[in-house]
C-alpha cells in the first residue's frame, strides 16, 4: 500500500481505535485496518467522513511543506524556500500551512489587479510574491490563447495598459 494511505489509516486508527468505530462513523464495512489499505470499493458519504478527510489533508500538507523546508535548510541553507505556486483554486488550509513553513508564499494571479487568494489574510505579515501573471493579445498572429479568460486583450496596446495597471496594483496592495 502507498505511504500516504498507510498514514491515513494510522491517523484513523488513532482516532477511532477499532475498525467497528470507523465503520459506524463512516457507515462502511471494512473488516480490518488492513482492509482500509486494500479495498477500492468503499466510498464513504462525504458528510460522514469529511472531518477525517480534512484532517488528513492537513497532515499531508504539513508533512509536505515541513519536509521540503527541512531539505532546503540542509541543501541550500542560504536560499529562500518559496513553497509551491498557488492559483485561485488553492484551499485555505494549504495556504495557511505554506505560510507556516515557506519563507515566501508564491502565487500565480490572472486578472485585473493584485489580490489575495481566498483564505489569505490581509493583516498577515508573511512575505507573498506573485510569480506569474499573463496577458495576451489577438493581434500577434500567434494561435495561443490566454491562460485565463480575464487576461485576454484584443490589441498589444490594450495588453500593455493591462500590464501597467496590474503592476501598479502591487505597489498599493498591503501584502505585496
Amino acid at each position: 500500500a502507498r505511504y500516504a494511505k498507510r498514514a491515513f489509516r494510522d491517523q484513523l486508527r488513532g482516532k477511532y481505535v477499532t475498525i467497528a468505530n470507523l465503520n459506524s462513523q463512516w457507515q462502511v464495512n471494512y473488516s480490518s485496518w488492513d482492509d482500509v489499505l486494500t479495498r477500492q470499493d468503499v466510498e464513504p458519504t462525504a458528510a460522514l467522513s469529511d472531518e477525517d478527510m480534512q484532517a488528513f489533508e492537513r497532515l499531508y500538507a504539513e508533512t509536505y511543506f515541513s519536509t521540503c523546508r527541512q531539505a532546503m535548510r540542509e541543501i541550500a541553507p542560504r536560499h529562500l524556500y518559496l513553497g509551491c505556486r498557488f492559483t485561485s483554486g488553492a484551499r485555505p488550509v494549504l495556504l495557511e500551512l505554506a505560510a507556516k513553513f515557506a519563507d515566501v508564499v508564491t502565487v500565480n494571479l490572472y486578472g485585473q489587479a493584485a489580490r489575495l487568494l481566498p483564505g489569505m489574510e490581509v493583516g498577515s505579515d508573511g512575505p507573498l510574491m506573485c510569480t506569474e501573471y499573463h496577458y495576451t493579445a489577438r493581434d500577434t498572429g500567434l494561435f495561443a490563447d490566454a491562460v485565463a479568460a480575464n487576461s485576454r486583450r484584443i490589441t498589444q496596446t490594450e495588453r500593455a495598459q493591462a500590464m501597467k495597471t496590474f503592476a501598479r496594483s502591487f505597489s498599493v496592495h498591503p501584502r505585496y
